[in-house]
């Protein structure tokens, strides 16, 4: 939270997209309950709770996913594609792997054009409903059609690249490197994770 808020991204911003994520994750927590119902006590200096031990594996699970979902969107929110790439690189990531990450990253704003033209179009032409069957006929066309477009669009963009130069290595006009604020943020980040294994685990065993 103090990420988020240090960085200016709106709370509501990050839970609309845990939100969009986390119907299958709510639905595995909420099936602990039902088959480990083992008592369980759970004490914080002079307040004792009891509760199975299923309901904590539940909050567990929550806990740790809303935990990781919003340190997954201060990262995308606050870091550029090309800066995690790098940071990927210097981390020992394969290149090849770096190399279908950047490519899928940036193919996936091409595939949103096509469709979003696919998309303009068949609203400027259709009429009136046809019914389920026609609608999925044409849904299936659209899909192949776009399919098509994508290869043809991938042809092209491979071209212009050969021509440019691009031999697979990403070149940036800026060498990143860790700063002092970077190094501050680890130390933070580590301590307070060390604190929570130590004061939060043995609350919880």
């Amino acid at each position: 939270f103090t990420v988020l808020v240090l960085a200016g991204i709106p709370l509501r911003f990050a839970f609309k997209h845990i939100l969009l994520v986390s119907p299958f994750i709510i639905i595995l927590a909420l099936s602990c309950p039902l088959y480990d119902k083992s008592p369980l006590v759970v004490a914080f200096g002079p307040f004792v709770l009891q509760i199975s031990a299923g309901w904590m594996r539940c909050f567990a699970i929550l806990g740790k996913f809303v935990v990781t979902m919003l340190a997954l969107i201060a990262l995308v929110s606050t870091t550029r594609f090309g800066d995690l790439l790098a940071g990927l690189g210097r981390l020992g990531v394969p290149k090849l792997l770096i190399i279908q990450l950047g490519l899928l990253y940036r193919y996936i704003f091409v595939l949103i054009d096509r469709a979003g033209r696919i998309l303009r179009a068949r609203a400027g032409r259709k009429m009136r409903n046809l019914g389920l069957k026609p609608e999925l006929k044409i849904a299936a066309a659209m899909v192949g059609s776009l399919l098509i477009r994508s290869i043809d669009t991938a042809e092209h963009i491979n071209i212009a690249m050969q021509g440019r130069g691009f031999d697979g290595n990403w070149r940036s006009l800026s060498e990143s490197r860790i700063r002092r604020s970077d190094i501050w943020f680890i130390l933070i980040a580590v301590s307070f994770i060390l604190l929570l294994y130590l004061f939060v685990r043995p609350v919880l065993q």
